[in-house]
């Protein structure tokens, strides 16, 4: 699929001056849907940006959209009933294209969860650009472990947006933690606990 510069668009690391991690727009079929993914240019952007934070052995794959998240998301968009008013947990979401396509679904929420806060930045910009309402990234998700630089506030998409679910942000068991109230609205949000990052849809 082809891929749109989103001008202004980074991920942010103590190197960026010198490697630079832009992000792009993509637009995928799946199940017959139109579903955007944000996501750096390719595998090689993030090996770079690795190897300058002294991590050349951190695993880039987060980057590239997995053949089994796409059968899983054509599962899911082909039969939302068996997710449609349930909570859902994608597990190392990468790209988010899984937990995207149960939120579309009609999920009542989705947790996406992955090792790398950057991933998750990703998969929350998809699913804003797929018209899920999100929250801002609390600080313990936000700041990536490597180099404690803050991500930047999700990208905000114009068009045709129709989520507006009420979410929040609770303190729980010592680490943060996300909660939405949808009303049968899709919505997404973000949090985390000590040693886990998580985003909900």
């Amino acid at each position: 699929a082809a891929l749109t510069p989103l001008p202004g668009a980074e991920i942010p690391h103590l190197h960026s001056s010198h490697v630079p991690v832009g992000l792009f727009r993509t637009s995928i079929d799946v199940a017959g849907r139109s579903v955007q993914l944000v996501l750096p240019e390719d595998e090689d952007v993030i090996v770079n940006m690795y190897a300058a934070l002294g991590r050349p052995d951190d695993d880039p794959h987060w980057a590239t959209l997995w053949q089994g998240s796409v059968a899983l998301a054509e599962h899911v968009l082909s039969h939302p009933d068996l997710v449609r008013g349930k909570r859902v947990i994608d597990l190392g979401t990468g790209l988010g294209l899984a937990g995207i396509a149960a939120g579309l679904a009609g999920a009542a929420e989705v947790v996406m969860t992955d090792r790398e806060p950057r991933a998750l930045y990703c998969a929350l910009c998809g699913a804003a650009a797929n018209g899920l309402s999100i929250l801002p990234m609390p600080k313990e998700v936000s700041a990536a472990e490597d180099d404690d630089v803050e991500l930047p506030a999700v990208i905000r998409f114009t068009g045709d947006i129709d989520g507006d679910g009420d979410a929040a942000i609770r303190e729980d068991d010592g680490g943060v933690s996300a909660s939405a109230d949808y009303r049968g609205r899709r919505s997404a949000a973000a949090g985390a606990s000590a040693d886990r990052a998580a985003a909900a849809v």
